[in-house]
């Protein structure tokens, strides 16, 4: 696993405000760049499904309190050693990933303000333990609750998940519930929408790539315009699926 950190496509994209799976940098780090947002490259995780290697949900967790939960099959002494030397404190996960579910999505919870969203009995413990402030827990059956939730601000998400809005809301989350359209995943029959958008610093919300369904277009951009976020599209192919980016 150290091996994959020394390569040497890897260190150039370090100095960023995302962390992204290494899979999807070369496509993403450009415009990224352009938005005054830098990326640093996750190394592709041996311990899950193929189609889900370089997806960041998957492999890390910011507990949004200088403290981040990384999977045990991305850790290396390089990526460790920066995200130290950012200020970070570097736990390790766990529970052991495997392909299948649910020994994938201990770390793929959505954090949405002061808001923990997850199947609680998948949740990976060191991310319990190293939540900061008040965090209400909420109970949802989403085991890839962070694919699953876009999160636009501290009290806001979009989903395609009826059990997931359901949940939300009876906890105070503001929620667009949409109907689901064309997302591109490989290996799957459709991709989620918090897997293809991430939070930026900035307020605003990248989306790695055009919503072509234009009903689904204006009603988010709607629901954006309202809280003040900026859609920003990165790229002119259909939107597609990357495991969302951690925001540092």
């Amino acid at each position: 696993m150290g091996e994959i950190a020394k390569r040497a496509e890897f260190p150039q994209f370090f100095g960023g405000e995302v962390l992204m799976g290494e899979d999807y940098v070369n496509l993403l780090y450009r415009p990224l760049y352009e938005l005054g947002v830098s990326v640093t490259a996750l190394p592709n995780n041996p311990a899950v499904s193929p189609h889900l290697r370089s997806h960041a949900d998957l492999m890390a967790f910011n507990c949004g309190n200088g403290r981040l939960v990384l999977s045990k099959g991305v850790i290396s002494p390089m990526l460790v050693n920066y995200l130290t030397n950012r200020g970070f404190a570097i736990i390790e996960a766990r529970r052991e990933q495997k392909p299948s579910y649910p020994h994938d999505v201990g770390l793929c919870a959505a954090l949405v303000g002061k808001y923990f969203l997850h199947n609680l009995r998948h949740t990976d413990e060191a991310i319990c333990e190293n939540l900061g402030g008040e965090i209400i827990p909420v109970q949802i059956n989403q085991g890839y609750a962070r694919c699953s939730i876009c999160a636009v601000d501290d009290n806001s998400i979009m989903t395609f998940d009826r059990g997931v809005g359901r949940a939300a809301r009876q906890a105070g989350i503001d929620v667009l519930l949409l109907n689901e359209f064309e997302i591109r995943l490989n290996g799957f029959r459709n991709g989620f929408l918090g897997g293809s958008a991430f939070k930026l610093p900035n307020k605003s919300l990248a989306f790695t790539g055009q919503i072509t369904n234009s009903l689904a277009r204006a009603e988010i951009e709607v629901f954006l315009s309202e809280r003040g976020i900026v859609p920003e599209y990165l790229s002119e192919r259909p939107i597609f699926d990357i495991g969302g980016a951690v925001t540092l």
